[in-house]
């Protein structure tokens, strides 16, 4: 039997490992209990991967583990088109038997939901995280002759949505140019709630440091879009007499190749490697720094921590890129151009300039606390929900004529 929708009903598709300590499925969590907050019933659709995401009154389904795919990392991989095809009829069978006012699809999954959404009507929301189809350029250069049609199959299914989230503004300069006449508002992630730790339980970053030591912090995985062999360059560039040394918390596939340069180079004792920490840690390590650092070479995506970053109040050491600019000027952090001669000047000059450090984690707290509070998240979602679920049932986008 088919059970009748409830008035506020949403189901989230997650078409990655959930849960994960990482972007995405980091702010799918945010969002899940931001709706459950604000009186939604949310039952989330995801992968058979995961850890247990902790959201209290939250649903949730997985697909059937698929007996080849251990993890499913960041990006398009083979595994991951395997996942999705488990998700879409993982989804049918769930639909089949519930209905839900709203279908919230995250990344690559808005095309399953639009499929779904004319077998079972609903309103339909595009939590746009990425551009498919420069995503997949850039992870595979061979199919450079085929972004057109990704660009076209992303303009098809964008105005055919009731409502896209873009995560960024340069997302939303995509999506208004794919879809001008479709609904969207530009969110902004937020940092971990904060938990409180007793004494030892986080990592203590400047265990062995002399007082005068200037400490940098860089967190996240170790990709290569994330600029971390660009700032073990710009160590090893710096004058010995420096006084700073980094940590390097995170970890990835090519952690152990980045240790070994550390240890057989100029950078030797001035990087250290702690290891991946918990994101609930995240506050607490990032009050250790001097100095906060996102090295990233390429992207439009802005990066995660670096909303962290901000709430810490302390100074941003950025690159001068598309993913931080359009957050970040210089008057709120430390910009330089994508390579390891200016890396290591901006890391020189932060590490001799306390008052510049004071003068940009002051600019870089208060910008978090107009800008990208857990409260302006929280408004503009609901602000989303509110007007496009006050639409008739007739207004409904994904029923236009195709």
């Amino acid at each position: 039997m088919t059970r009748e929708k409830p008035a506020r009903s949403v189901l989230l598709l997650a078409p990655h490992p959930f849960f994960a300590e990482r972007g995405t499925p980091i702010a799918v969590r945010d969002l899940a209990r931001i709706l459950t907050e604000n009186g939604w019933e949310v039952t989330i659709l995801t992968l058979g991967l995961g850890d247990d995401p902790r959201i209290d009154g939250v649903e949730i389904f997985r697909t059937p583990r698929i007996p080849f795919i251990k993890t499913i990392g960041i990006g398009l991989s083979f595994g991951k088109l395997v996942a999705d095809v488990f998700l879409f009829f993982s989804l049918m069978r769930l639909l089949a038997r519930r209905r839900f006012v709203v279908y919230h699809a995250v990344e690559e999954s808005i095309f399953l939901a639009w499929v779904a959404a004319r077998l079972f009507p609903a309103k339909l929301i595009y939590d746009m995280d990425s551009c498919l189809g420069d995503q997949i350029v850039e992870k595979f250069p061979r199919f450079a002759r085929m972004r057109s049609f990704f660009r076209l199959a992303e303009r098809f299914v964008m105005r055919r949505v009731d409502w896209i989230l873009p995560v960024c503004p340069a997302l939303a300069d995509i999506a208004a140019e794919l879809a001008p006449d479709t609904p969207k508002t530009t969110l902004h992630d937020i940092p971990p709630l904060r938990r409180k730790f007793a004494p030892g339980e986080v990592v203590d970053l400047r265990d062995g440091l002399i007082e005068e030591m200037v400490l940098g912090l860089y967190v996240g995985n170790f990709e290569g879009y994330q600029g971390v062999d660009l700032l073990i360059g710009a160590m090893e560039a710096l004058e010995a007499n420096c006084p700073l040394k980094i940590v390097l918390a995170g970890g990835g596939a090519n952690t152990e190749q980045l240790r070994e340069r550390v240890e057989n180079g100029l950078a030797k004792g001035r990087v250290l490697f702690p290891g991946p920490q918990p994101l609930d840690h995240l506050h607490d390590l990032l009050q250790q720094a001097d100095i906060l650092i996102s090295p990233r070479s390429k992207g439009v995506n802005t990066p995660m921590k670096l909303y962290a970053y901000l709430e810490a109040a302390k100074p941003v050491l950025a690159t001068n890129i598309l993913s931080h600019t359009q957050i970040l000027n210089e008057e709120n952090a430390f910009l330089v151009d994508e390579d390891v001669a200016n890396l290591a000047n901006g890391l020189r000059t932060l590490s001799h300039d306390q008052t510049l450090r004071e003068k940009l984690g002051k600019a870089a707290g208060e910008l978090s606390v107009s800008n990208f509070s857990r409260e302006s998240l929280r408004d503009k979602i609901m602000g989303a929900y509110a007007e496009m679920t006050s639409k008739s049932n007739d207004s409904i986008v994904h029923e236009r004529s195709l």
